[in-house]
């Protein structure tokens, strides 16, 4: 995470690729916006043009993101903003939750099948995974005041799961597996809050 003291905000005639190589979210926003790989030498207003996204909007994302840039510009486009919050969606129940919990699995079951930890987790992370379902589900009808309620939830069920692993499980041949599952649960942690950020002081306020 940068701060804005070390380096200037992104704008609109940087190069794309400078941003996806230098920045470790820029892969997962370029997606959420409709955008692909093989940008060659495009700026970001180049590329976003090419794909019909608009570029103030992605730009007030890029710079929230990397450097929690609070100043929201006026000319936020709405149905861009909500493309990318969609696509975000999409990606969390599709694809990063379902994979995680496979991933979860392999790391969790090569052990003494007379303990119930393994279940105990599982459980928790299906929970989990609900309350992000139900946080998704109240976003698509509108019903962002019971964001927070939903966000300390979510915060929960992910402390519940990482304790489990740190204090109860009772390790055995799959640690790498483990510290891969620890991470991964991190950094979705952090992706999803970054979400709802947007979501409360970006959409929130159009």
């Amino acid at each position: 995470m940068h701060s804005i003291s070390e380096k200037k905000m992104y704008k609109a005639s940087d190069k794309i690729c400078d941003l996806m190589a230098r920045e470790e979210d820029a892969i997962q926003i370029i997606s959420r916006f409709g955008l692909e790989m093989g940008v060659g030498e495009q700026t970001i207003d180049e590329a976003c043009m090419a794909h019909g996204v608009h570029t103030p909007t992605f730009l007030a994302v890029v710079n929230y993101k990397v450097f929690q840039q609070r100043a929201v510009p006026a000319d936020i486009d709405l149905q861009t903003l909500q493309c990318y919050l969609h696509n975000a969606h999409t990606y969390f129940l599709d694809f990063r939750l379902p994979r995680l919990r496979r991933t979860l699995i392999e790391a969790i079951i090569p052990v003494d099948p007379s303990t119930k930890i393994p279940m105990l987790i599982l459980r928790c992370y299906d929970e989990f995974v609900e309350e992000i379902r139900t946080h998704i589900e109240h976003e698509n009808e509108g019903l962002y005041d019971e964001h927070e309620h939903d966000d300390q939830r979510i915060t929960d069920k992910l402390t519940e799961i990482k304790n489990l692993i740190i204090k109860y499980y009772p390790g055995g041949s799959a640690q790498y597996e483990l510290i891969s599952v620890m991470s991964d649960l991190w950094h979705t942690e952090q992706d999803f809050a970054d979400h709802c950020a947007i979501e409360d002081d970006i959409l929130a306020r159009r």
